[in-house]
């Protein structure tokens, strides 16, 4: 297959649609499942050829064998969340999780990184349980709102020594003392993203041990308000190291992390609508600029993206929007390119769930 960079961007999802994963173990059944629904998907106007796992298991891993259309993995990509302080009491389940998102642990072999990208917030509180005891720490969360239930999409790394604390489904109201909090320990925050639920606005963040005078939070604030940030902040020497778009009351709303920056000022790209992004993302590539942050949000009946980007990184790879569909095959695909995860974050677009990927060598 050629890769996504040799297509042109009409043809880009098609590097993707090489192989269908199926894990060895436990998740074994779950992704053939997976893999009989796509058959049956196709098949759908054919009466009499609905598939059943036990009528075809064999004759599809036979055949699969023998055209090289199934990858089988030791492991892959899993789930969920570590230190939380402070995080409020879980609310019960409102449907059950499926068992192709459970986080694989215990005797299996551990990779560095894990991602779950689609966990309800009742299932939440056991996934990071029993990701943090196999070593596993947050690098990325955040909540989105799909069919009227509320997900979050987690991304983790192995033995991370940065991260000190993570929380998630925090009220506005109280979200401001937690930060104070957390700011008079000697912490500062890396990630921090916003949805809206069913009650209101939910925050999840990630924080680190740091110097808490270098940095500054700015939260609910408009685009014209971030733009108004970005410039007054630059004149202290705080520039943006973190962006975070979602959408609020049916309009866009920005959460934003200053530092102390002393390279290039990062660009920030705010409101751009999806179908836009692909010249803005080819030139700012072009200009020497990778991203750092991808958040998406629909408002209305349109779909759009606020990135952050960064001078001078080299390496790595990018994906916006990339759809429920396609992300088990993306991830395959750069992972047998050895590239690592280091950026995930989801929203609900049209048409379904849709996933903002930034990998790094």
């Amino acid at each position: 297959m050629p890769r996504a960079d040799e297509l042109p961007p009409s043809l880009r999802d098609l590097a993707f649609y090489n192989a269908a994963n199926v894990d060895a173990g436990r998740d074994f059944h779950p992704h053939l499942d997976r893999l009989i629904r796509s058959i049956n998907g196709l098949v759908k106007d054919k009466p009499g050829q609905r598939y059943r796992r036990w009528g075809v298991a064999g004759g599809l891993i036979s055949i699969a064998a023998i055209a090289g259309i199934i990858v089988f993995n030791r492991v892959s990509y899993s789930p969920t969340e570590p230190i939380a302080i402070n995080s409020p009491k879980q609310e019960p389940a409102t449907a059950k999780q499926t068992k192709d998102q459970q986080p694989r642990t215990g005797a299996a072999v551990q990779e560095p990184w894990r991602s779950l990208l689609s966990i309800r917030v009742a299932e939440l509180k056991s996934n990071i349980d029993e990701l943090r005891a196999s070593g596993y720490l947050l690098r990325t969360m955040n909540g989105y709102v799909v069919g009227g239930v509320e997900h979050y999409a987690t991304l983790w790394n192995l033995k991370n020594n940065e991260t000190d604390a993570a929380g998630w489904e925090f009220e506005s109201a109280s979200y401001q003392k937690r930060q104070d909090d957390l700011a008079k320990r000697g912490r500062r925050p890396i990630f921090i993203s916003a949805y809206e639920g069913r009650s209101g606005i939910r925050y999840a963040d990630v924080w680190v041990r740091g110097n808490s005078s270098d940095w500054i939070v700015r939260r609910e604030m408009s685009a014209e308000m971030l733009s108004l940030a970005i410039k007054e902040l630059a004149t202290r020497g705080l520039h943006a190291v973190h962006v975070y778009g979602y959408s609020a009351s049916s309009a866009s709303q920005f959460i934003a992390i200053f530092e102390r920056h002393n390279g290039e000022p990062n660009i920030v790209r705010i409101d751009t609508p999806a179908a836009e992004n692909q010249k803005i993302w080819d030139e700012n590539i072009k200009q020497g600029y990778r991203p750092t942050a991808i958040s998406g949000y629909r408002i209305a009946n349109s779909d759009y993206l606020t990135t952050l980007w960064e001078k001078g990184r080299r390496g790595g790879a990018s994906q916006f929007g990339v759809t429920e569909k396609n992300v088990d095959s993306v991830i395959a695909a750069r992972k047998n390119q050895d590239l690592r995860l280091v950026y995930v974050s989801a929203y609900s677009g049209l048409g379904g769930s849709r996933f903002n990927l930034i990998w790094d060598r």
